[in-house]
Parts: C-alpha cells; sequence; structure tokens
C-alpha cells in the first residue's frame, strides 16, 4: 500500500490497525497508513537532516526506541513556536474565563493559559511540516519505502523506474518482453505529444496516486518470480492501461 508518498507493506498496515479501534475495518486501515506514513517521513527527515537518536528515559525508567528519539529530535528541530505574549492570554481569559460565576484572577491562570496556547500552536506547527514532508513525498511517486528493519529512500518495486536515467533500462526491457506491448505504449505516447519515457512516466505517477488495494495486489503479483520485480511492476501498470477495449457486439437487433 502507498500512503502519502511511502510505501508500507501489509503487514505492517495490519498490526498498526489495530492500535486504532472503534473504526471500521477499513477506516482503521487508512489510520494505520496515515500513521505509519507520518512516522515515515519525519524519520525519513531526521536522517536527511544529519540527526542522531539519542534515547531519553521518561519518569518510570523506560527508555525511547531509536526511532522515538529521532521523531522527537526531528520536531524540536523543525518546529519552533514563540511563547504567547501577555495580551494574547489576556483575551483567552477574558473569552473562556473571566465570564464564569467565582473564576480565579487572571493571574492565578496565566501560565496555564499560556500553556496551552503553546501547546498548540506547536500542534498547528508540526501538522504543518508533516504537510509539507506529504507534498513532497507525494510529488515524487513513492519517496520513501517503510520496512520492518527502518526506512530507505526510493521503492524496491516502482519509485526508481520514473527517476532521472530509468528510459535507458525501460525501453530496451520492454520492446524485448513485450514488443506488442512496446508498440502500444509508441503509439499512446505519440497520440499524446509526448515521448515513450514521459508517456510511461505518467501513467506510473498516476497509477501511484490513484489505484486502491486490488490494484496495488495485481501488481504486486505480477511482480512475484520475476526476475526483475521492479520492471514486471510497471509492465503490468502499463497493460492494465494499454489494454484493448473489447469489440461491442449486438447481441439483439430490431427488424
Amino acid at each position: 500500500m502507498v500512503v502519502d508518498g511511502v510505501e508500507i507493506p501489509e503487514q505492517l498496515i495490519a498490526e498498526e490497525a489495530q492500535h486504532h479501534p472503534g473504526l471500521s475495518v477499513a477506516e482503521a486501515r487508512r489510520a494505520a497508513g496515515r500513521a505509519l506514513a507520518t512516522r515515515a517521513l519525519l524519520l525519513n527527515h531526521a536522517r536527511q537532516i544529519g540527526l542522531v537518536a539519542t534515547p531519553e528515559f521518561d519518569e518510570d525508567g523506560r527508555q525511547e526506541t531509536d526511532d522515538e528519539a529521532l521523531i522527537r529530535a526531528v520536531l524540536a528541530a523543525e518546529v519552533d513556536v514563540e511563547a504567547p505574549t501577555e495580551a494574547e492570554c489576556r483575551r483567552v481569559y477574558a473569552a473562556r474565563v473571566a465570564h464564569q460565576p467565582g473564576a480565579p484572577p487572571f493571574e492565578a491562570l496565566r501560565a496555564r493559559i499560556a500553556e496551552g496556547l503553546e501547546q498548540r500552536a506547536w500542534t498547528s506547527a508540526a501538522a504543518r511540516l508533516v504537510a509539507r514532508l506529504v507534498a513532497e513525498a507525494r510529488a515524487k511517486g513513492v519517496a520513501i519505502s517503510l520496512a520492518e528493519d527502518g526506512v530507505r529512500e526510493g521503492s524496491a518495486t516502482l519509485g526508481g523506474l520514473i527517476a532521472d536515467g530509468a528510459e535507458a533500462r525501460l525501453a530496451p526491457w520492454l520492446a524485448a518482453a513485450d514488443p506488442a506491448l512496446a508498440a502500444r505504449a509508441s503509439e499512446a505516447a505519440a497520440a499524446q505529444g509526448d515521448s515513450v519515457t514521459d508517456f510511461v512516466r505518467g501513467v506510473f505517477r498516476t497509477f501511484v496516486e490513484t489505484a486502491d488495494d486490488e490494484a496495488w495486489t495485481r501488481v504486486i503479483s505480477a511482480a512475484q518470480g520475476a526476475e526483475d520485480p521492479a520492471l514486471a511492476c510497471l509492465a503490468a501498470v502499463l497493460r492494465a492501461k494499454l489494454a484493448p477495449k473489447p469489440a461491442l457486439r449486438t447481441v439483439v437487433s430490431r427488424r
């Protein structure tokens, strides 16, 4: 499954979905996918900017994992908010507290109000960081892959096929593996005024952005046992896109 530009194995989706109770199976899977994708994007960004995990201990003596420490570090490095001003705190007090009977004086609540405002600002800033990472990952098709042993840039199966230089492998392989498919791709590209490489990249990007679970299952099945799984996956996407439309026949005609 690909979520927000992150390729995630079905096994990890199933394991994570157990932590999202109270939803339908489909909603739990979507929530799990979003959570895993967010984690992968933050971990990848932490490594891109050269952060190193330094696990800490909580009040009960439990130590963070390296991933938890990296996520904490990247948020600390990238999310910066200013402390709320006195005027902002007073506005919150006036709007939410002052009119209540027996309300404590502003001075007694100022620290709590400031903490709440700062937490809200931090959450918004963190959400903006994740949104930026998601947009960058989606623009690349499959930007990173999440596995049980960590995060890697690119995709072992699909993402590299739309990178610069992929055409050197793609065109000769396609012509040798399926000449008829290569010919259909060439004709379709010419009809759009594109090169075969640009056409193939466009087909692949559209698939990544719109494919459902069933479509991904078909493509992954095509790669099983293939000598070059990445190219086998792309061929499956192209075949689905360029499959000849069945001829229409009249079963019953009027006289």
